[in-house]
């Protein structure tokens, strides 16, 4: 049951990922299991594409932002 309700949880942050949630990140116990390490990674890759969009976002808006003042 336990296992189930993690699994529910990853699924549901991705699902909200997904969705355009960017900030949204896996729930860790801390107790260093199998799942909360590979948690952990999946966190940290969300949390680099969080970043790189936004990077992305604002490229975009000062290229919109020269595009318009020329």
């Amino acid at each position: 049951m336990r296992l189930q309700r993690r699994m529910e949880a990853i699924a549901d942050t991705l699902a909200r990922i997904s969705e355009g949630e960017l900030d949204a990140r896996i729930p860790l116990l801390g107790d260093g299991d199998d799942i909360d390490v590979l948690s952990v990674r999946i966190n940290a890759t969300l949390g680099r594409l969080s970043s790189l969009f936004e990077g992305m976002k604002q490229d975009t808006a000062d290229i919109a932002h020269d595009l318009k003042c020329r």
